[in-house]
Order: C-alpha cells, then sequence, then structure tokens
C-alpha cells in the first residue's frame, strides 16, 4: 500500500491461472485488492476478490479464482505481509501481538495463532579497558565490557575503531563478538580506540568523541621514526648548488638516537656520504650537489630496525636557468588576421610564458595568438619564467592594410599572372578589377610599371630578388597606373 494512504484500491490482471481441478487447465481473472488502516481499532485489512473477465462479476465456477485449489503443497495458498513502528514512548519489554483473521467465500472466519513482539527500545553500550601507555612490541591487547538494559535482546557483538598518532579514526575490525582481541601496529606510533557496540535488535551504540582507551608501541634500542629535512629545497641545475639534508632518528619513546646508523640514497643529483652516523641530539647532516638534469630529487635517509628499515622521504627541486630565449612571428599580417607569435629557448624547465602584443593587451603560452586592431609595426615582448630566474625578448610584429608583395590578384601566388596584370596596367588596358594594385609595386618606387612586373617573373622562375616577394607587406600608397583609370 502507498505510504501516507489509509485506503487503497487497485486491479491486476488479467492474471492466468493453471489449476489441476479437476483437471489441468488454465483461465484468466482480474484481481480487486482493497487494503486499509484502520487507525482507531488498529486494525490492517485486505481485501482480494477474483473478477472474471468475460461478465466483470465474480466467477461463478467455485473452483475458479486467484487462487487454485490447496491440492498439492501451498499452490492454494496466500499471504499479506505488513509493518509497523512503535510508538516513541514504547519501552523495552513492551509487548507487540497481532492476530489474524481470514475469511474465504461466505465461509466461517479462521483465525491465525497470536504472533507477539517484544521490544527493545535502548541501545547497548560498551567501554575499553584501560591499556598501558606504552607497549614494548607490535602487539597490544584490547579487552571492553558490554551491557544492554535489563529486558533486551543482549548485545550481539562490537565495531572497534583505531587512530594512529592523533589522526581520524577508522573501522578496525567489524562485528567482533568476543570481549578481547589483539591489535598489531607498528613501534614508534602511538593508537587510540573505541568500540560501539551493536545488540541483537539492531540497536546500535552511538560513535564515540574519542579514544576511549590508548598505547604506545615501541622497541628498546630500535629506530622507530626517522625525519628528514632539506635546506633549501629548490636548486639550479649548474652542477654545483647544494642542499643541507637533515636526518633525526628517533627510538619508540620520542627519545633522539646517538651514534645510529643512517643510510642515504637520492634519485637525483649527488650526495657528500651515502652512511653516517648520529649525533649525540640523533641527527646527521649530508649534503646533496645538483647535476645539470633538471627535476626533482626525492632523497631518502633509512635507518636499520629489526622489523624492517625506517625510512623518510624528502624533495628537492632542481630547476635549468632560462637562456637564450627567441621569440619570433609570423607577420607581415594583414589587418583583421591573426598573428602567430612563439617563443623558443635554448635552456630552462618548468618555465612559463607570458606576452605582451605591444598594443595593450597581454597573452600567456610558448605559442600565443593575437589580433592586432590596426595596422602599424608592433614591439611584442615575452617574458619567460620559471622558479629560479626570468627573462624577456623583444619581437616586431608588422601588420598591413595588404600583404603579399607582388599578389595583385590576391591568389596567395606571385607568379606569370600577376607579372601580366601588372603589365597590362603598365600600357593602360582595363585592370580596374585588380586596383588600386598597392602590392604590385614591388621595388617600393611608388608607381607600378614592367619592372615590377619583370621582378615578378623572376621570382617565379627561381631567379633571387632583393625584395620579399609573396610574403612582403605592399605599399600603403602609390601613384595609379594608367590601368587603373582607363
Amino acid at each position: 500500500m502507498p505510504a501516507d494512504r489509509s485506503y487503497y484500491s487497485t486491479r491486476l490482471g488479467p492474471l492466468t491461472i493453471t489449476s489441476t481441478v479437476p483437471v489441468t487447465h488454465t483461465y484468466d481473472v482480474y484481481l480487486d485488492v482493497n487494503a486499509g488502516v484502520d487507525i482507531v481499532s488498529n486494525e490492517v485489512f485486505w481485501v482480494f476478490q477474483s473478477i472474471d473477465p468475460a461478465t466483470g462479476a465474480p466467477p461463478s465456477d467455485p473452483l475458479v479464482g486467484f487462487l487454485p485449489p490447496n491440492v498439492m503443497g501451498t499452490e492454494g495458498q496466500g499471504f499479506a505481509t505488513y509493518a509497523v513502528r512503535p510508538r516513541s514512548t514504547a519501552k523495552t519489554g513492551d509487548v507487540i501481538d497481532a492476530l489474524a483473521t481470514i475469511v474465504f467465500d461466505q465461509n466461517d472466519p479462521l483465525d491465525t495463532p497470536p504472533y507477539l513482539n517484544t521490544l527493545d527500545a535502548g541501545d547497548p553500550s560498551s567501554s575499553m579497558d584501560l591499556m598501558p601507555a606504552e607497549i614494548v612490541g607490535t602487539e597490544a591487547v584490547l579487552t571492553w565490557n558490554l551491557a544492554d538494559e535489563v529486558g533486551g535482546s543482549g548485545v550481539k557483538d562490537v565495531d572497534i575503531y583505531v587512530s594512529a598518532d592523533s589522526g581520524p579514526f577508522e573501522l578496525w575490525q567489524a562485528s567482533v563478538p568476543l570481549t578481547a582481541t589483539v591489535f598489531t601496529g607498528e613501534p614508534g606510533h602511538t593508537y587510540g580506540f573505541f568500540t560501539v557496540a551493536s545488540d541483537n535488535a539492531g540497536n546500535r551504540e552511538g560513535l564515540k568523541a574519542g579514544a576511549a582507551a590508548t598505547t604506545r608501541l615501541y622497541l628498546t634500542g630500535e629506530a622507530a621514526r626517522v625525519e628528514i629535512l632539506a635546506e633549501p629545497v629548490l636548486l639550479e641545475a649548474n652542477g654545483g648548488s647544494t642542499s643541507t639534508i637533515t636526518a633525526t632518528v628517533w627510538d619508540g619513546l620520542d627519545a633522539p638516537m646517538a651514534g645510529y646508523t643512517v643510510n642515504w640514497g637520492t634519485t637525483l643529483g649527488t650526495l657528500s656520504t651515502l652512511s653516517a652516523a648520529t649525533d649525540a641530539n640523533g641527527r646527521v647532516t649530508v649534503t646533496l650537489t645538483s647535476g645539470t638534469t633538471p627535476g626533482v630529487a626525492t632523497v631518502t635517509a633509512s635507518a636499520a630496525a629489526v622489523l624492517g628499515p625506517v625510512v623518510a622521504t624528502t624533495a628537492v627541486t632542481m630547476e635549468q636557468a632560462i637562456a637564450g630565449l627567441a621569440p619570433a612571428n609570423d607577420s607581415p599580417t594583414r589587418l583583421g588576421m591573426p598573428t602567430t607569435l612563439t617563443a623558443t629557448l635554448g635552456a630552462g624547465s618548468n618555465v612559463t610564458y607570458v606576452w605582451s602584443f605591444g598594443d595593450g593587451a597581454t597573452g600567456s603560452g610558448r605559442v600565443a595568438s593575437h589580433t592586432y586592431p590596426a595596422v602599424g609595426v608592433y614591439m611584442a615582448v615575452v617574458t619567460a619564467t620559471n622558479s629560479i630566474s626570468s627573462l624577456s625578448a623583444t619581437t616586431v610584429v608588422t601588420v598591413a592594410e595588404h600583404v603579399g608583395l607582388g599578389d595583385v590578384n590576391d591568389d596567395d601566388l606571385a607568379d606569370s599572372t600577376d607579372a601580366l596584370i601588372i603589365l597590362s596596367a603598365d600600357v593602360g588596358l582595363d585592370t580596374s578589377q585588380f586596383c588600386p594594385l598597392y602590392c604590385g609595386d614591388v621595388n617600393g618606387d611608388g608607381v607600378v610599371d614592367s619592372t615590377d612586373a619583370l621582378l615578378v617573373l623572376s621570382y617565379d622562375v627561381g631567379i633571387p630578388v632583393p625584395f620579399p616577394v609573396r610574403t612582403g607587406a605592399c605599399p600603403s600608397s602609390i601613384t595609379p597606373p594608367p590601368g587603373c583609370s582607363p
């Protein structure tokens, strides 16, 4: 029945039923279901009525229905389930009892045996026994006490939570049915514990605010902890920069250990020694010298112990200084088209690039694209930076109204066709569709004539010419050739 409803009605089907009485056969029925709750009398009812699809009325044949005759096993039996919640005022030991009455058609009522449910309304509790402040070894025995209120269902099990060195608590063991267990940890660490009990009715004790028992594990005369520190943590990868690496060795009671051998290793650069003993303060120092390869050096300090070496690591970054910054661009660029600017380096690691395009705008990245707002010459500055150096350089960007010297028909070529157009304009033939022919003034003398046509033809056949044919910016003003005003 849907939630928050006191009455519900629906029709199911048609349902196909197979019966073996009097012979095996099948038939279809609808099933009308009416259910409700009487909150005054605390009664729940279900009414199941078979309906003949042909007549819309109950079947006339007593052997036809949604439950076949109960001949074989439980084929003729049905059931209904429900769930109730105790009132908020219910107490442990209160009883919820139930009795059902079943009526088939016009037959006498059939009463089921009463069913009793005894409530357990309270949570169980657990308390851990105190532990020694320090324990020699790697194992700690945990014990605890359990209780449930009088008349309750009894404690079923506990969940055990553990915290290492005042860190967050995590579930260590779940559903432990005992009152003692053994915890195995690492020497040199402090562990806190608490238990959460559950009873047989599903009630669960709340999480504890902190540790109910605490202890520290340690081994006598053994290294339990190594701390490592690098200063500085950033070096230039020049083969000579150095960092001082200090390791401190502690025993399980946090006392420094003198005369303890520490073994060293690094993934990059070189160390002044690979093995050294601690001083009276439990410290030992080595020097890390950078190489010429940039990267991150992982430096390791290791102290031997019965249960295996105690290891600590630190990182030192080795950067290559920036050198040989060389910006370039693909101008001259036609107004309205983007200019691509590119920065290259001779050396440098982990470099970021910032561009000042020369028109007040900025950008970033080794390769940047920018569209300039007006014709002109711009000084674009790129600054390359990493954690140890910074370098700037300039590239000149030219933006022109027309680009492509010698390409008068704007097909991105400078060939015999362009030369013929220039010659035609020079002799007065109508070339107005290509005018004003700014890109026809190849030699920049202010006029478009046969000399310019000869330069384009020479370029087209591979003869070197002293002008940037096809790639250069075109003059912004010329004397119009005769063909532009026939």
